[in-house]
């Protein structure tokens, strides 16, 4: 039986996805993506086949050959502040894949050596005999359960150097703005494309600063 897709909601474009990213986007800030190859193949390889961008499988060194076709994808995208440039027609591929669970976006002031090992050691998981499992945490279904349930510490250990997680949310044309405050995980719905007459300009005191 084919899994249903999400809708997409009229609007949801790159460019859209983009002034999305700016409402909360630090000027030191970088965008990177998580996505599962099982899912969405060419949103993680089109990064570096097409614009030549930095890709980092999940399993690391050791994993079997057979696996990089399923993998989790680290992908370091290149970004600018001002929309379109050369790269921005990613943010089209990643809109067009909204509702399909295909991966995270991540934004962060760290570097992309930095967030690998971070969710290195997020997805590898061990248990008391040493054998290891994996976490899905790149999966936008399995995220929202996994971040309501961690401890204080628990959250801060999967933040990490991440400051803000972006993924879909189950309405559609809307994403989920995560971030820690207090020591809690909150987890804002946030619609993409903004209401009719609002700018998106963080000084009109329409958006709230994280």
């Amino acid at each position: 039986m084919t899994e249903p897709v999400k809708e997409r909601a009229p609007g949801t474009s790159g460019a859209a996805l983009h002034a999305f990213v700016e409402r909360y986007r630090r000027a030191d800030e970088r965008l990177f993506g998580v996505v599962d190859t099982a899912r969405d193949k060419d949103l993680a390889f089109d990064g570096a086949v097409r614009f030549g961008w930095a890709i980092e499988w999940l399993f690391g060194e050791g994993a079997a050959a057979h696996l990089k076709d399923v993998a989790p994808y680290l992908v370091s995208m290149a970004y600018q502040s001002r929309y379109p440039y050369p790269e921005s027609e990613y943010l089209d591929l990643w809109a067009e894949r909204l509702g399909r669970a295909a991966g995270i976006l991540l934004v962060t002031a760290a570097g992309a050596d930095a967030v690998w090992n971070h969710f290195r050691s997020v997805f590898v998981l061990e248990d008391e005999r040493g054998r290891k499992g994996y976490l899905r945490f790149y999966d936008p279904r399995v995220l929202p359960k996994l971040l309501s349930e961690y401890s204080r510490e628990g959250a801060e250990r999967f933040f990490g150097p991440v400051r803000l997680i972006l993924m879909e949310a189950d309405t559609p044309g809307s994403l989920l703005v995560c971030y820690l405050e207090g020591g809690r995980v909150v987890m804002d719905e946030v619609p993409i494309v903004s209401p009719e007459g609002v700018s998106n300009d963080r000084d009109n005191g329409s958006v709230r600063e994280l």
